[in-house]
């Protein structure tokens, strides 16, 4: 599970990988949601204009909204549901199947005779597949219908739904009475929620639900189920079946068919309070082995709360007017609707909680069976007819309750006869799977219950059994029963002991053997206790971040009462990786994304944690060969505030098991994949932004996006991937065009790598047209899989945008289909008898561009011959095409190129110039009279070309081609406005790779950021900025060397392939001896704030004393050359260097350089202190991370000295008149160490040739050679 994501306000199965991929929602375009508004008035405009989320049907009762978003920029439309005030919570649409198959064996007549009760009156909904209301069992019975599934076909095609409404009400017509229903006289609202494969989402069953609260039923039948991953409150189905109950409705659900899987199966919404939950006996009155068990696979309460017969049920067959034979919950649970149809019919004044405590008292035991197998029994129609005492409530829930405590519950007997009754009371309860037997009490061993009154009675359930299992148990009150169950639970503490903040940190537990998972919970503070049910070996693990590097911790530990196991952050190994191999043209490589996915390797269960733009690419994870790591980098070369403004991606990842120590993982970019990118605009300036993404990551499973940043100006990008990277979403990108959202993504979303492959791929290319894929026709269906907007090859990008396409299918000539969609990709698909002829036609009028915005795109074929697959949708391709999608005025050259498995026969090609009417309003296929027809010379292999000549001509070019095969299938595509003809002045853009330089260094210049619609031709470089060229290239980089201190501002001209120019100037370059050489000698945190200061200019160079405090904010560099009256302040991650130069007044800030300096007040800094040359600070040094005294410096500390780390290279000196506190002592030889007070540190590295402390001395490791001069 993501480590950043928001549980507070997204469902965990979001991110459940292994529930996603069963339901094969990973290989989907979408992701299935509901959506829960805030409050009724919420503003749901702005979701609704996001193009990555689609909004779909209205679930008005529980004030939510089914919707689907984008598998391909689900990053993107998660940070906009995260952040949205509108938006309460995130649930997963879940998919819901039907639950079995079943058979019957109870007779009902006598107990509806004897009771005079039939149902009438009562009206039943039944969610379900539908209902055949032509069998004769149903007849007049069903009084209305709904059908809910999208594009779904009135009736009962999955032969379900049928089955059950006959056995509420079925009135055994066509078996002369012989399989009468159990409620035949009560009536039923068909309500079609399951598609012919007898699944459907949550949200249609939540619509369902909501349709019989708007028909006022009595009664709700749910003979479906999906798998329970929350507690009941969190359940999506609850809050809808909240408002049904508290409008009267009794719902009754199955408990679902897959016991054989053991304890803790019961389907949703089976698993909710208020729900009648039925299990299915078989024949012999046992329990059936596949009727789902309780308790709840969250939160352990007690369920089902009765059986049902549920094995050769014979009922109505939808296909016919016979019946067939069942089996299954979905069997049993119309049996106990009928029973509450009756009890409602004979007893209108009932509420659901009554009805369900009567059918739950009055079943019978069946055998040995525990609660959570047959709840309170077999159903007895006649006991529940009949009732007079009862339970309330019949099925008592305890949950999970501490090791050791007592827990308390009170009930009521109720008396529903017209006389006093008196009954005695008892209990018995035992462990599942054994003898064992609890430890329960009663307050009162008999009651009298007087005529219509009710009693209370307290039962008590101790859990200091050291079972720690579930415990099953009966309370019979006379012959009433009621069904109850507990389980023990210890506490396992998981105590977090970290390098920094471990806040919001999630831990998970698992114990191994049984393959149970525990949490994620999340720290408050250094602790988090979970409640266990098994003792034995467990594990913890846990992800956090040190300093922005991932980190992840993981330790294991044996529980047999309560335990506590510690992850140590201290305790971990760094690992790195070596980029040694990587080119980089002399710019730095920037950390983009890190990534570390840690699986555990005795359980399924991972965890994951991520950083964006990390200051390294470092992380630290446990020594343990419990956990396999896979870690994933995203590196960029050329730093820029925009992470794909760059030439170079590298997408870096490797997998290890058996961590040990640390390491620098070595990368060879000779074995790696290649993916050139190609980012058109629509106009120039444009920009937006990208992303990449990756799935099925090895064994790891994950699916998602990394950074979304912009592209700026970068037109040409280089990805390079690692080899066992298998399987990899080329990147993508969304932008806005004035206020249109829009996406483009790879038409092949997972793509396999060969080795050391090599792709080219191009974004927003036009003209755009529409692409099929899968075509597949025949005399009895078409079926394909349509783009409606793609761009131009190689492997041009599919675009969404806000604008719906418009679908228009003809057969054999007629029109059969005119639809309106909004779908990036879409499948059409008709059945029909003797198909002879199909022409499928889409018209996109897309809004993200003022190129190619209206596109018709017809694709014609037939079943005559051998070939029924029309061409692929010709590619145009014109010379110099510009990354503004221009082409060059007069004359140029164009090539149109399709292919066909039968061969081209004839390609075709118009163009058509704006004019004072605009563009053409028809397609030239029906009109060519404002079209030019150009005439091609075939090259073959599909492939034809032509010289276009427009003279003088700019403006835009709508182009048309066809392509005909050899069996006369045909495609058309015409596109107004593709292209741009014409030329326009280049954009210059330069940059260096600092500010800040010494004399006779090198300064490497960039321009690549300039910018033309075809090509810059030539860079003409004025280093000094003196209105002289210094130098002539055709590349867009260069090299520079000054010669004299000063202040330059060098200017770049840009001139393109046509001959216009473009001039920039940049901001000034400080030139003089403004750093130490010893630079290169500094540690990596210090360098690094330093070039991030200087990188994005934020540097500040004084020759000139300054008086007054002086104050410089995060991530700037104040560089003083002079002395500093008052003393100076630097925000987070600063860096000052004082350069031969007297600080008066404290000095405050992250990084301070002391080059041949003095300060007269104390020094503080929140990270590390660097001395070159000789270096007094009166006032004393306390340093957060560590103080690196260079080779050869010295450093004086007249006050007292406190650091983490202290490192001193060969032939330094450290003289300090007060007491020194450190906790790490680095030391080369050759170096003097003297000390006026006491020394206090935990390690030395390395030998103290020269060591004089006056003070104690507690230094553990100082060896004697060390000490030798101590006094």
């Amino acid at each position: 599970m993501p480590e950043d994501v928001n549980l507070s306000k997204f469902d965990r199965d979001l991110f459940n990988i292994n529930r996603l991929r069963a339901k094969e929602v990973t290989d989907a375009q979408s992701v299935p949601v509901i959506i829960k508004w805030a409050n009724d008035t919420a503003d749901t405009r702005p979701l609704r204009q996001h193009s990555d989320i689609r909004l779909h049907r209205t679930l008005e009762t529980i004030n939510a909204t089914a919707a689907s978003v984008s598998r391909t920029n689900s990053s993107n439309a998660y940070r906009t549901l995260a952040s949205a005030p509108s938006v309460e919570f995130v649930h997963y649409d879940a998919l819901v199947n039907a639950t079995g198959t079943a058979r019957e064996n109870i007779d009902l007549s006598a107990a509806r005779a004897h009771f005079n009760v039939t149902g009438a009156g009562v009206e039943v909904a039944v969610l379900d597949s539908g209902v055949n209301e032509s069998h004769p069992d149903i007849g007049d019975d069903e009084i209305a219908e709904i059908n809910l599934v999208h594009n779904g076909a009135a009736g009962d095609a999955f032969n379900h739904g049928t089955a059950v409404a006959g056995l509420v009400t079925g009135d055994g017509t066509a078996s002369n009475g012989t399989y009468e229903g159990v409620a035949p006289d009560a009536d039923i609202i068909d309500v079609q929620v399951l598609d012919r494969t007898g699944s459907a989402r949550t949200s249609t069953i939540i619509d369902g639900v909501d349709h019989a609260i708007q028909q006022d039923v009595d009664l709700i039948t749910m003979s479906l189920g999906q798998t329970a991953t929350t507690v009941r409150t969190d359940d999506p189905l609850h809050e809808i079946i909240d408002v049904a109950v508290e409008r009267n409705i009794t719902v009754v659900a199955a408990a679902g068919n897959t016991g054989s899987l053991g304890y803790g199966t019961v389907q949703s919404p089976g698993i909710l309070r208020d729900v009648i939950t039925v299990g299915a006996s078989d024949d012999e009155s046992g329990i059936a082995p596949y009727s789902n068990r309780g308790p709840t696979p969250v939160g352990e309460y007690v369920k089902p709360d009765l059986v049902a017969p549920g094995g050769n049920v014979t009922a109505p067959n939808a296909s016919n007017d016979g019946y067939h034979t069942f089996e299954g919950t979905s069997y049993a649970t119309p049996l106990v609707s009928g029973t509450a149809a009756l009890l409602k019919s004979r007893h209108p004044d009932w509420s659901p909680q009554r009805i369900k405590n009567v059918i739950t008292s009055t079943a019978d035991s069946v055998g040995t069976a525990n609660t959570y197998l047959q709840g309170s029994g077999e159903l007895n129609v006649s006991a529940a007819l009949g009732a007079n005492l009862i339970v309330d409530p019949a099925t008592i829930d305890f949950g999970s309750v501490p090791a050791g405590e007592t827990t308390t519950r009170t009930i009521r007997i109720r008396n529903l006869g017209s006389k006093s009754q008196q009954a005695d009371l008892s209990t018995t309860v035992s462990a599942i799977n054994s003898s064992t037997s609890g430890q329960v009490s009663l307050n009162r061993s008999s009651v009298m219950v007087p005529a219509g009154g009710s009693v209370a009675v307290e039962l008590s359930v101790d859990a200091s059994d050291p079972l720690l299992r579930p415990y099953s148990g009966r309370l019979q009150v006379g012959d009433a029963t009621a069904i109850f169950g507990y389980v023990p639970k210890r506490q396992v503490t998981v105590t977090k002991r970290w390098l920094g903040s471990t806040t919001s940190d999630r831990v998970t537990l698992i114990h191994p053997k049984s393959n149970t998972v525990y949490g994620p919970k999340t720290l408050d503070g250094s602790e988090v206790t979970f409640e266990v049910q098994q003792s034995g070996k467990f594990i913890a693990f846990s992800s956090g971040r040190y300093d922005g590097q991932p980190i992840v911790t993981a330790n294991s530990t044996s529980v047999e009462g309560t335990g506590q196991i510690i992850l140590d952050e201290r305790q971990t190994v760094r690992r790195t990786i070596d980029t040694g191999s990587l080119p980089q043209d002399g710019s730095k490589l920037i950390n983009r994304t890190v990534i570390v996915n840690a699986t555990l390797n005795t359980a399924p269960v991972d965890t994951r944690i991520a950083t964006d733009n990390p200051k390294t690419a470092a992380i630290w994870i446990s020594p343990t060969p419990t956990l396999t790591y896979a870690v994933r980098r995203v590196m960029t070369i050329a730093p820029t505030e925009q992470a794909y403004n760059t030439s170079t991606i590298y997408h870096l990842k490797h997998v290890t098991q058996n961590v040990s120590s640390p390491e620098a993982v070595k990368v060879d970019v000779d074995v790696m994949n290649e993916q050139i990118v190609h980012y058109y605009r629509g106009v120039p300036g444009e920009t937006y932004n990208a992303t990449l993404a990756a799935d099925a990551f090895d064994d790891v499973p994950l699916y998602e996006s990394y950074t979304t940043d912009g592209i700026g100006t970068t037109f040409e990008q280089t990805i390079y991937s690692s080899p066992d990277i298998a399987q990899y979403h080329d990147s993508f990108a969304v932008g806005s065009f004035g206020s249109i959202k829009w996406t483009a993504t790879p038409q092949l979303l997972i793509r396999n790598f060969e080795d050391k492959e090599r792709i080219e791929t191009a974004v927003k290319k036009h003209p755009f047209r529409s692409k099929v894929s899968a075509w597949s026709l025949s005399e009895q269906g078409l079926r394909t899989t349509l783009f409606p907007t793609v761009g131009q090859p190689p492997n041009g990008y599919v675009i969404s945008d806000l604008v719906p396409d418009e679908y228009d299918l003809w057969v054999n000539g007629e029109r059969i289909r005119s639809t309106t969609r909004n779908e990036a990709v879409t499948t059409i698909h008709t059945d029909r008898d003797t198909i002879r002829t199909v022409r499928l036609r889409v018209r996109s009028r897309h809004g993200m561009s003022s190129l190619s915005n209206d596109t018709v795109t017809t694709f014609t074929a037939t079943t005559n011959g051998s070939d029924t697959q029309p061409p692929t949708v010709p590619s145009i391709t014109f010379e110099e095409h510009g990354k503004t999608n221009i082409v060059s005025n007069g004359s140029f050259d164009i090539e149109v190129s399709s292919s066909d498995a039968s061969g081209i026969q004839n390609l075709t090609l118009y163009v058509a110039t704006r004019d004072a009417d605009g563009v053409p309003a028809t397609t030239p296929f029906e009109n060519a009279s404002d079209w030019r027809r150009v005439s091609l010379t075939e090259r073959g292999d599909g492939t034809a070309a032509a010289t276009l000549d427009l003279g003088t001509y700019r403006g835009t070019l709508s182009v048309a081609t066809r392509a005909v095969d050899d069996d006369g299938n045909t495609v058309e595509t015409t596109a107004t406005d593709a292209v741009v003809v014409g030329s326009r002045t280049p954009t210059a853009r330069l940059r260096a790779n600092t500010t800040l330089t010494d004399i006779d260094t090198p300064v490497r210049f960039d321009a690549s950021d300039s910018y033309d619609d075809l090509a810059v031709a030539t860079y003409h470089w004025d280093f000094d900025g003196d209105s002289e060229i210094d130098e002539t290239t055709d590349r867009p980089t260069a090299i520079h060397r000054y010669e004299e201190p000063g202040a330059v501002r060098p200017t770049l001209t840009v001139v393109d392939s046509h001959g216009f120019t473009n001039t920039t100037r940049m901001d000034q370059i400080a030139i003089g001896n403004s750093l130490h050489t010893g630079f290169d000698n500094f540690d990596n945190r210090t360098r690094t704030d330093v070039r991030s200061a200087i990188i994005t200019d934020s540097v500040r160079l004084t020759v000139e004393r300054l008086n007054g405090r002086q104050q410089i904010g995060d991530d700037e560099m104040l560089v003083a050359r002079s002395d500093v009256n008052g003393g100076i302040t630097g925000g987070g991650n600063s860096t000052i260097v004082v350069n031969g130069g007297q600080v008066n007044g404290r000095t405050d800030t992250h990084n301070l350089v002391a080059a041949d300096s003095q300060f007269n007040g104390g020094v503080v800094t929140t990270g590390t202190v660097t001395v070159v040359g000789s270096t007094t600070a009166k006032g004393g040094i306390e340093a957060a991370e560590s103080i690196r005294v260079l080779s050869g410096g010295t450093l004086t500390v007249q006050g007292a000295l406190t650091v983490k780390n202290l490192t001193v290279a060969s032939d330094g000196a450290v003289t300090v008149h007060g007491s020194v506190d450190v906790d790490r002592f680095r030391v080369d030889n050759a170096t003097t160490i003297r000390i006026q007070g006491s020394l206090d540190c935990e390690s030395v590295d390395g030998t103290i040739e020269n060591l004089s402390v006056r003070g104690s001395t507690d230094c553990e490791g100082l060896s004697d050679t060390n000490n030798e001069e101590s006094s």
